[in-house]
């Protein structure tokens, strides 16, 4: 019997680059309105560590990830990467929202079957963890911050505990943080700074109204990248939305 993940797959086949849309894919298959982030933070939680990443999490259920510097940029600074792991769940009609998100591929946007995509912040998510274990791409210390209930009342970020989480903290750079509809500074002085790749590090999405009343347009280029052992900035990330995204 063919599974709603399996049509999802198909959907997804032939996209580029496959390990962020695998990814993507997989994150369709857990519920993850906010408050509900604990099964979504055990499927990162066991990517990441199968890639080299070590996790912590606080008591708020923020999770953290941090991936060691490649070998030669031990002594770049830190890149801070943070997106969030809840989702709001809406569907056209009455009935509960599937446990797995139906896609669509028309004309080359990808959208959901009558439900809410989770794009934001699912491809954000996807990215962040695709960009920290693609081995063509060399940083210095990395690390992934992924906070709980953003779309409802910002509480993850509320309550952000870096102790807890391990962050590295401190030198000079920048570091992103989009937890809201605007970049979102937490009292703790996180600098990240990305370090030189090898070559540019692309992923489009496209998505419609995938619910009568949703959608709007957005287009962000993520500019990561300073001068690190005298190379120029490059960009490593393009996203294009035509939805809700942020990383």
């Amino acid at each position: 019997m063919t599974t709603t993940a399996d049509r999802n797959t198909e959907v997804l086949r032939d996209l580029k680059p496959p390990r962020l849309w695998w990814l993507f894919g997989k994150l369709l298959q857990i519920r993850r309105g906010s408050g509900n982030e604990a099964g979504v933070r055990t499927m990162i939680t066991e990517f990441a560590s199968e890639h080299g990443g070590t996790c912590r999490t606080d008591a708020a259920g923020n999770l953290a990830i941090h991936f060691p510097a490649r070998i030669g940029y031990e002594n770049c600074p830190t890149t801070t990467l943070q997106g969030h792991l809840d989702m709001v769940e809406q569907r056209n009609g009455d009935g509960p929202f599937p446990d797995t998100i139906e896609l669509l591929n028309e004309r080359n946007w990808i959208k959901a079957n009558g439900t809410s995509l989770g794009a934001d912040n699912g491809i954000g998510l996807a990215a962040a963890l695709d960009l920290a274990t693609d081995p063509a791409i060399v940083h210095g210390h990395l690390q992934i911050l992924c906070t709980v209930d953003e779309e409802t009342g910002m509480t993850g970020a509320a309550n952000l505990d870096p102790v807890a989480l391990g962050l590295r903290q401190g030198g000079q750079g920048r570091h992103l943080f989009f937890a809201g509809g605007a970049p979102h500074r937490p009292n703790v002085d996180y600098r990240g700074l990305a370090a030189k790749v090898r070559k540019p590090h692309r992923a489009t999405l496209r998505v419609g109204k995938d619910i009568a009343g949703r959608g709007g347009g957005l287009a962000r280029n993520l500019q990561l990248g300073h001068r690190a052992h005298g190379q120029r900035p490059q960009r490593i990330a393009a996203f294009e939305d035509t939805g809700v995204i942020g990383i």
